[in-house]
């Protein structure tokens, strides 16, 4: 097979419309049976009057199956219009919050010149005091990491 063959058969929307036909071949067939037998049938009978009553109905018929396949159309079209306004919101509050998380990442904030220490431990240092002068701390940068040794303690 050939890469746009089976991008097809990748493709959800191939499988709704084998659906669509699916469902709309009985429909479609229901409609013509009918308006060719109630065309034949009036037309046949028209010689004694009964088949211009045949008539008139198959045309009514017609005409309400119709309105009814135009109903069904602008019904699609507002569903499909309204699922696109929802998805587009739905696409615009997920982006906004991704860039929301992705500001918010502890990646982006070492990016930005701030830096991490830890103690020894591999705790994050919080505070001065958490550490006394001497004592050897790891400092997490944006691309890499020092050792580090304290000499000094201020706490301001």
């Amino acid at each position: 097979m050939t890469e746009a063959s089976l991008k097809v058969l990748r493709d959800s929307r191939t499988y709704l419309r084998i659906l669509y036909l699916l469902l709309a071949f009985p429909l479609a067939l229901t409609y013509f049976v009918l308006i060719v037998t109630g065309l034949s049938v009036g037309l046949g009978l028209s010689v004694i009057g009964v088949g211009l009553a045949i008539l008139v109905l198959t045309m009514l018929g017609w005409l309400l199956a119709a309105r009814l396949e135009r109903e069904v159309a602008r019904l699609e079209q507002k569903l499909k219009a309204l699922a696109g306004r929802a998805l587009l919101a739905r696409r615009h509050r997920y982006e906004g919050l991704t860039a929301r998380l992705d500001a918010l990442s502890p990646l982006k904030v070492l990016a930005r010149g701030y830096a991490v220490a830890f103690d020894q431990r591999g705790h994050a240092l919080l505070q001065a005091s958490q550490v006394q002068p001497g004592e050897r701390v790891r400092v997490r940068l944006h691309e890499g990491e020092l050792s580090a040794q304290v000499v000094e303690e201020k706490n301001e």
